[in-house]
């Protein structure tokens, strides 16, 4: 499809004008050539169009599901549509210009591509089809025999069930009706639901540890939320070098997670520490530790790899396969996986059901005399006791702070 913008509507392409000249058997078709437009638009669903389209499908219904009305009948439609045609042509005499058939002809040609673009599949599709095809070809030998076979006992399963006319028929139908108000709420309720579900799995969902009944408590809460670590290691080919972390500046880094954001590599990935707050408020004292479930981290095996783990790319890490071998295959990558859980337990502190400490305070008086030749003079000097969580506190009576 060329690049500059088709016409939106009828009006815009019936003011189309070309002067560039057609064959003359262009010409002639021009009758075939307006049924086509016509037909174009039905099966599109244009507005103006519906009666016509609910028409097309009603005929196509009664074609299949009747077949020996049609047979006995079929020359009686041939000779009303035949009959038809030559009491509608428009006189030589009453035929419009030769310029008025040029015009008309470019605006219907314009139709028909305009038409087309919105009917046959879009370039994004299409290269969507074409790389589901190329996975094809990179998978093992085992899973396409499966696949093939998988598809090749459905098609034997429908026409076992339906027939091979119920099946065209069906066919015919979803094509008539594709472009229909009904069959498009229905394409966008399911692209919606399905981008739902695709999304809601991210989702992670806070639930209360399973305990029994005699460790609960009422000051004692406790809580887990599992996660899933997802670190990825990416390697480049080259030349009499082979495979290596040397990558190229400004891309992925060799260790990065699913949204290629750099981390630390499996050996030295560590979960964060544990910490512990105090609400003000509450006096409730929360504790976050992070624990391993899984024991060592594991390769990723439920995606497209090979014995080691590593998918393969082309130079622009794309068309993932387990295909190790070829001219494009210049990248490939492997997913590390391994579970933490997220402990959260809250607790009230001790200190919220006890009486206040009462913190006693003793004095120790020492004496120092000096004798001089004048006399005797005493010195009286207070000192407070050491801190009881030092290390030089080791009398009962520095460790006798708090009265119980």
């Amino acid at each position: 499809m060329s690049a500059h913008r088709m016409p939106e509507d009828d009006e815009s392409i019936n003011k189309a004008t070309s002067y560039t000249a057609y064959p003359d058997i262009v010409y002639t078709m021009e009758p075939l050539i307006a049924h086509v437009t016509y037909s174009l638009r039905m099966i599109r669903w244009k507005p103006g169009y519906a009666r016509q389209s609910i028409a097309a499908l009603l005929v196509w219904t009664f074609v299949w599901f009747h077949p020996v009305i049609v047979a006995y009948t079929l020359p009686i439609y041939i000779s009303v549509f035949v009959y038809y045609g030559l009491l509608t042509e428009i006189p030589i005499h009453k035929k419009a210009s030769t310029t008025n058939v040029h015009d008309s002809l470019t605006a219907q040609l314009k139709a028909i591509q305009y038409e087309l673009s919105m009917v046959l599949p879009s370039a994004e599709s299409k290269d969507q089809f074409k790389q589901y095809c190329r996975s094809l070809f990179v998978l093992s030998v085992y899973q396409q025999l499966l696949r093939s076979v998988s598809a090749y006992t459905l098609w034997i399963a429908c026409l076992r069930l339906f027939g091979l006319g119920k099946m065209i028929w069906c066919l015919g139908s979803i094509a008539l009706t594709w472009n229909s108000p009904l069959f498009r709420v229905i394409r966008y309720s399911y692209h919606r639901a399905a981008f739902i579900l695709r999304h809601a799995n991210r989702i992670i969902v806070p639930q209360k540890a399973m305990t029994s009944p005699h460790k609960r408590s009422k000051s004692h809460e406790h809580f887990d939320r599992c996660y899933h670590f997802t670190v990825i290691e990416h390697q480049r080919w080259w030349l009499h070098k082979g495979w290596t972390a040397l990558l190229l500046p400004n891309e992925r880094p060799e260790w990065s997670d699913e949204y290629l954001i750099q981390v630390p590599s499996t050996q030295k990935f560590q979960l964060p520490p544990p910490t512990t707050k105090v609400d003000p408020k509450t006096q409730k004292m929360t504790t976050i530790t992070w624990q391993w479930v899984s024991q060592e981290w594991q390769i990723d095996d439920n995606r497209n790899v090979d014995k080691d783990g590593w998918e393969y790319g082309n130079w622009n890490w794309e068309s993932w396969g387990s295909k190790s071998s070829g001219l494009r295959v210049l990248t490939r990558r492997r997913h590390w996986v391994r579970n933490a859980r997220l402990i959260i337990e809250e607790a009230e502190e001790a200190s919220s059901h006890r009486p206040a400490p009462i913190h006693i305070k003793r004095f120790q008086t020492k004496s120092y005399s000096t004798s001089t030749t004048s006399g005797s003079l005493n010195h009286h000097q207070t000192v407070e006791p050491t801190s009881p969580f030092s290390d030089t506190a080791s009398s009962v009576d520095s460790h006798f702070w708090l009265r119980r």
